[in-house]
């Protein structure tokens, strides 16, 4: 059996030989969103037989996703803005979230990087012991899955 295929459904072109019982074919590698028109016909050492009737197939267009745009939303939940921290130690606790997924969190005290974490919530014991008096920045970075990123800050008393 022969295959034969067409845009234009005026020229044929011959698009496959297929074997003896073949009952179906795949045709690879098409343009997306295009209409193709086939037909059939056996052939043999005698001859070829009449053209099957006419079998039409369009290809889909791929749906595109638009691009994730939106940032993470950062939330230190732990200390709260402005309050005076204690010692030895002070728990930091942040968490991120996003609508694809957090790829990178990290903290900052006083614009030194302390900690980070592949995931959208991270806790940090901040040693206070060595820490001088006065106003300590704390910040936060995220990055999601689409590269966004959203920062988040507070300032602490010691």
């Amino acid at each position: 059996m022969r295959n034969v295929g067409s845009t234009d459904n005026i020229t044929w072109n011959q698009v496959a030989s297929l074997g003896q019982n073949a009952i179906n074919f795949t045709n690879t590698g098409l343009s997306s969103g295009q209409t193709y028109n086939y037909r059939v016909y056996a052939y043999n050492s005698v001859g070829n037989s009449a053209f099957s009737n006419t079998a039409t197939a369009t290809t889909t267009v791929p749906q595109v996703q638009a691009p994730d745009t939106t940032a993470p939303v950062i939330s230190i939940t732990n200390p709260q803005a402005g309050v005076k921290v204690g010692t030895p130690t002070q728990q930091i606790k942040v968490i991120a979230t996003d609508n694809v997924g957090v790829n990178s969190l990290k903290l900052y005290i006083d614009n030194k990087l302390v900690s980070s974490t592949n995931s959208g919530s991270l806790s940090y014991n901040w040693n206070t012991k060595k820490v001088i008096a006065g106003n300590h920045a704390i910040s936060t970075q995220a990055v999601d899955l689409s590269g966004n990123s959203s920062n988040a800050s507070m300032t602490v008393n010691k």
